[in-house]
């Protein structure tokens, strides 16, 4: 995912995705973002000549992490968006027009 063209085609797959799919892959991704950290700690214990620098991989793997996050975030939004909107129940207009005059609004 270099290129801006490959971060695009992978927001559309995410966007197909049900929930459920969704938070299996950010799972996934976790497990594998903490595994390939697990990995460097172990090459920088045993091997003397080993840096710290992340693997291209890595980079990868939170940029997808991000991706995938932003994605559950704008659904999260989008669904507490739509339970804020209450609809009106019967006869409720005009206590809100009362208690608008009533504050001077």
């Amino acid at each position: 995912m270099n290129t801006e063209q490959e971060r695009r085609q992978f927001r559309k797959r995410l966007v197909d995705l049900s929930n459920v799919e969704l938070m299996r892959w950010l799972f996934l991704v976790n497990l594998t973002v903490k595994v390939e950290t697990e990995l460097l700690a172990f090459h920088a214990l045993f091997d003397s000549e080993a840096t710290l620098e992340p693997a291209p991989d890595t980079s990868q793997l939170a940029g997808i992490q991000l991706l995938i996050a932003s994605e559950m975030k704008k659904r999260s939004n989008a669904s507490a968006k739509a339970k804020r909107k209450l609809l009106p129940i019967e006869g409720e207009e005009h206590n809100y027009a009362n208690h608008a005059q009533a504050n001077g609004n």
